[in-house]
């Protein structure tokens, strides 16, 4: 924190034996001084208030891939240790959180366009003419393996390290038991082009495709019933909590909460098309697409946030694999990374375009804080000005109070999340 100390000189107002024309004349000269320092300190109060919001905005951060190409899939075994494919056929590896990458040619040429390590040293890569790949060293060597098909497979999940299922081009869905060694055909249903596979347990699993297409197994793939999604829209990548709650985006966002029998469609606030999608917890989840559009839910995809990933280029994958790291890929070997979930501060994009007010301001031991909207339901958040959550409290009415006693001396924001999108306002604490 930087201070600065006016001064104004008081000595000709005040020294004797001046005239009284020369003290009128000195006197205006006082308050011309006194609203200069105080227009003065409004403005730099200003530029506290917009460092404040500069650093409150989205956290994610550009890192140097050291490729030019367009990296489709990112996956991680830990916070620091991560692989990114792209379509130069090369395998990318960090192991310090993103730092520095390490390049691994797949010697196929083949665009890779998904990547997944059912443990730290088990992964598998896939990507078009039926290329499948493996290593057991955690990305040391990879193995080119033979999935008997030429199309183009779009993506990969395993259920343990042997078991596993890859989908692709003309509704293709192929099951492996035995570590990829061999792969087993199985009938989707549609010729559709499958974009996206998951499974939240070992035997029920989703696919998603083209012109609405949602697909469904729960006997491990044996059979594959295709569910009624209300949308005639690409859909492209799926991912589910729980067995029964899950959520879907591409062209549309789709979410279920009882394993696909119902699929409701939600506004996600963009028209951009999103590509991929990932989840931290049961409510807290991000997605990824065109535009470099990133979008962040905490109620299991039914509200959106926008957040600023800082570029234009297509994102085509995200992975969190923790609660606030996370990490996302796409065009001209762009790779993006967040500390903090992405931090969402005063760029919201459901911000209020009217402030709240926050009195005494500056404040000891307790801000009252009166909403804009009537009537509020929702949660007050006390962030300082690196975008901490210092303080919370759910409110029901649009006047609240909170004690602010515990906090050392400083610039915070308010972020009051309600009915009605957000509203910010901020307070310094005496």
């Amino acid at each position: 924190m930087i201070f600065t100390l006016f001064f104004v000189d008081l000595r000709p107002i005040f020294t004797p034996g001046i005239s009284r024309n020369n003290y009128h004349f000195n006197k205006r000269r006082f308050h011309s001084g006194f609203f200069k320092i105080i227009r003065m300190k409004k403005v730099y109060l200003f530029m506290i208030l917009m460092f404040v919001a500069s650093s409150a905005i989205s956290q994610w951060v550009q890192l140097t891939s050291g490729t030019p190409s367009r990296l489709l899939s990112v996956y991680f075994t830990d916070i620091s240790t991560g692989y990114a494919v792209s379509a130069g056929g090369a395998v990318l590896k960090t192991s310090d959180g993103g730092i520095t990458w390490s390049y691994y040619s797949s010697m196929t040429g083949s665009i890779l366009n998904s990547i997944f390590f059912p443990d730290a040293n088990t992964g598998y890569a896939v990507g078009d003419a039926g290329t499948v790949l493996k290593t057991i060293n955690a990305g040391g060597t990879w193995t080119v393996l033979n999935a008997g098909s030429n199309y183009s497979l779009n993506s990969v999940y395993f259920t343990d390290t042997n078991t596993g299922y890859v989908v692709g081009g003309s509704g293709i869905i192929l099951k492996t038991t035995n570590g990829a060694a061999s792969w087993t055909p199985q009938i989707s249903g549609t010729q559709n082009s499958l974009a996206s596979v998951f499974f939240p347990e070992a035997n029920t699993g989703y696919v998603v495709a083209s012109s609405g297409t949602i697909l469904k197994t729960t006997d491990g793939g044996a059979s594959w019933s295709i569910q009624s999604s209300g949308t005639l829209k690409y859909l492209h990548s799926v991912y589910f909590t729980s067995l029964n709650a899950g959520c879907v985006v591409g062209d549309t966002t789709l979410t279920t909460v009882n394993g696909g029998s119902d699929w409701n469609i939600q506004n996600p606030g963009t028209l951009k098309f999103l590509w991929s999608v990932c989840f931290t917890d049961a409510n807290t989840g991000y997605t990824v697409g065109e535009g470099g559009t990133i979008l962040k839910t905490t109620d299991c995809g039914i509200n959106w946030t926008l957040q600023n990933s800082g570029t234009g280029d297509f994102l085509y994958s995200v992975h969190f694999p923790a609660a606030d790291t996370g990490y996302a890929v796409g065009d001209n070997g762009i790779i993006l990374k967040t500390t903090n979930g992405g931090l969402v501060g005063l760029n919201e994009n459901r911000i209020s375009s009217r402030l709240i007010s926050i009195y005494p301001n500056p404040a000891f031991s307790q801000i009252t804080i009166q909403s804009s909207e009537k009537p509020i339901h929702g949660k007050l958040s006390v962030l300082n000005i690196s975008g901490q959550e210092l303080l919370n409290q759910s409110i029901t009415e649009p006047i609240s109070t909170t004690d602010i006693s515990i906090l050392p001396g400083g610039v915070y924001i308010i972020k009051l999340n309600g009915e009605n999108g957000v509203q910010v306002g901020k307070f310094v604490k005496q």
